[in-house]
C-alpha cells in the first residue's frame, strides 16, 4: 500500500510544482533524502541536506531552504528528529522512486522554464508536454485527465488519447506490457482523429514517435529513447470529419 499512497503524494506536489515553478524548491530537497537513503544511510543533517539540495537544484528551480524540509514532513514524504531528516520509513523500500520521479520533475521544471519557441501555446499544453518529456507519465496522465474531464469541446478525445498514451507508458515501466499495449493502441486510435498541428502539439511527429513503441510492444526491439511529445507555437489541423 505504501507504494500507492507515494505515487499520489509525488504526483499531487508535482502537479503543484509545475502549475508554479518559482516554489518548487523543495523537489531538490526530496530528491537529496532518496539519493542519501539509496546509499545505505537514513539520517541527514538538515544543513548537508540544504547544501546538497541547493546544488542540484540550481538552475533548475529555486534555492532550497528550511520551509522545504517543514513542507515535506507535514506532507509525510519526509521524517524529523531534531536535526536529522530522513526519507519517511514506510517509502524506504520505494527510494529508488522517489529519487527517479523527484529528478525528473526538476527535469520538467527546466523544460517550463525554457519558453523559447513556444509562444502563443497555452500553458496547459506546456505543462502536458513537459511531464510527458520528462518522463513523468503518471502525473501527465494525472494532469490530462483533469483536462479532458472538463472538456467539452471538440479537444476532448485529443486529451483522452494524451491520457491514454500517458499511462500506457506508466505502466511499461511497471512491467505491464499488455496494458501498455492496450493503452497506447486506444490512446492511438483516438490522437488519428486529428490531424497536422492541433491545440499547439504536432501530432503528425508525435505518432511516427509513438510507431516503434507500437512495434515494441508487440514484441519488437526497444527504441532507443521515450517518445516526445512536440508543440508547435500555431494550430494548424483539426478533427478530422
Amino acid at each position: 500500500m505504501s507504494y500507492i499512497e507515494l505515487k499520489h503524494l509525488l504526483a499531487d506536489l508535482a502537479l503543484e510544482a509545475v502549475r508554479d515553478p518559482s516554489r518548487a524548491s523543495w523537489v531538490a530537497v526530496a530528491a537529496v533524502c532518496a539519493e542519501h537513503a539509496s546509499g545505505g544511510s537514513g539520517d541527514l543533517p538538515r544543513r548537508d541536506c540544504l547544501a546538497r539540495a541547493a546544488r542540484l537544484a540550481s538552475p533548475y528551480a529555486p534555492r532550497p531552504g528550511p520551509q522545504d524540509i517543514a513542507r515535506l514532513v507535514r506532507a509525510g514524504l519526509l521524517s524529523s528528529e531534531g536535526n536529522l531528516i530522513r526519507l519517511s520509513p514506510r517509502f524506504d523500500p520505494h527510494r529508488a522512486y522517489v529519487r527517479q520521479e523527484t529528478c525528473r520533475l526538476l527535469d520538467a521544471i527546466a523544460i517550463l522554464q525554457d519558453a523559447s519557441g513556444t509562444e502563443g501555446v497555452e500553458q496547459t499544453v506546456r505543462i502536458a508536454a513537459a511531464l510527458f518529456n520528462a518522463g513523468l507519465f503518471f502525473e501527465c496522465h494525472e494532469w490530462g485527465e483533469a483536462l479532458w474531464k472538463k472538456e467539452t469541446g471538440a479537444a476532448r478525445e485529443l486529451y483522452h488519447g494524451l491520457v491514454q498514451v500517458a499511462a500506457a507508458f506508466y505502466h511499461y515501466e511497471k512491467g505491464n506490457l499488455h496494458g501498455s499495449r492496450t493503452l497506447l493502441a486506444k490512446g492511438q486510435r483516438r490522437l488519428a482523429a486529428y490531424s497536422g498541428t492541433y491545440l499547439s502539439i504536432d501530432l503528425d511527429r508525435f505518432q511516427a514517435a509513438l510507431a516503434p513503441w507500437t512495434g515494441h510492444f508487440a514484441g519488437g526491439p526497444r527504441p532507443a529513447g521515450f517518445p516526445r511529445l512536440a508543440i508547435a507555437p500555431k494550430s494548424k489541423g483539426a478533427p478530422r470529419g
